[in-house]
């Protein structure tokens, strides 16, 4: 019968997923992203199982970081994700950074670059910091993408992610209440939101004032994501 049918398709195919997924084989299939604003562990979970996606893994190498650094950092991959309801829907690194809040990173040069970088819909953009660098390192990078402290991270340095430049204001309010020892070096977009949290300097709210000790450092040039949309895959 036709409706026999289709539900012994479906049977097979949550079976060949759940396979895939306890394995950690690859899957054409989304890891299935929860709603907004839930806890997001189970899903990373599933996503680190599909890390070693050759996509994945390829996008990894061609930025310069191993898989061996992405697995400890926690990144996952999810082969058709859009967690912001973007209708862009594309092959993503998923990079956790706290339970509720992820970035979705496309490994797709076609994704338009305004979709290319999500965060997941409802939730509260975190700062990235996995190895929980910024209360146990000396010298910490302080960039704006996960990307970029990943690689950080590759060379053999300490490194955390605003995420995004409005962070940077979230970030001296966590050394306001508890300051740090380390010396921070930042290293943000060569782009005018980039420039503005370097800026600050000795006015109220900056760094200085948290009793950080800070430097500005232009990584890569004036080319590096300035205002003409240099955007490395």
């Amino acid at each position: 019968l036709p409706g026999a049918a289709a539900q012994d398709a479906k049977e097979k195919d949550a079976a060949g997923s759940a396979s895939n997924m306890a394995t950690g084989a690859p899957s054409s299939r989304s890891a299935a992203a929860p709603a907004p604003q839930t806890d997001n562990r189970a899903y990373y979970e599933r996503c680190r199982a599909q890390l070693t996606d050759p996509a994945a893994v390829s996008y990894l190498q061609a930025r310069g970081i191993s898989l061996d650094a992405a697995q400890k950092c926690g990144i996952g991959f999810d082969p058709a994700a859009d967690p912001a309801g973007s209708g862009h829907s594309s092959p993503r690194l998923i990079i956790p950074v706290t339970p509720a809040h992820y970035i979705a990173r496309s490994i797709d040069p076609a994704t338009p670059k305004q979709y290319a970088k999500l965060n997941n819909r409802g939730a509260e953009i975190g700062i990235f910091d996995p190895a929980g660098a910024l209360y146990s390192a000396g010298v910490v990078f302080v960039t704006e993408g996960a990307i970029d402290a990943l690689s950080i991270m590759e060379a053999g340095g300490e490194a955390i992610a605003l995420n995004s430049t409005s962070n940077a204001e979230k970030l001296l309010k966590m050394l306001e209440a508890k300051p740090t020892a380390a010396t921070l070096l930042l290293c943000l977009d060569n782009d005018a939101p980039g420039r503005k949290p370097q800026k600050k300097n000795h006015s109220a709210g900056s760094w200085a004032d948290e009793g950080s000790n800070y430097t500005g450092a232009r990584r890569f040039g004036p080319r590096k994501d300035d205002e003409r949309g240099d955007r490395p895959y």
